[in-house]
């Protein structure tokens, strides 16, 4: 599922990316940046769960 997510907000910001950007605009990709590293921080935390079992 984080894969999914992953993949899904990477393409996102790529399609932002090619607009024609504005303020608004700049303010999702930053969010959507944030989620990134929030899921990273997710999958890092998944694999540390995983490899204590």
């Amino acid at each position: 599922m984080i894969d999914a997510v992953n993949s899904k907000t990477t393409s996102l910001i790529s399609q932002l990316e090619e607009e024609m950007t504005t303020p608004k605009l700049k303010k999702r990709i930053v969010a959507l940046y944030e989620v990134l590293n929030n899921i990273g921080c997710l999958q890092d935390i998944s694999e540390k769960e995983q490899d204590g079992k």
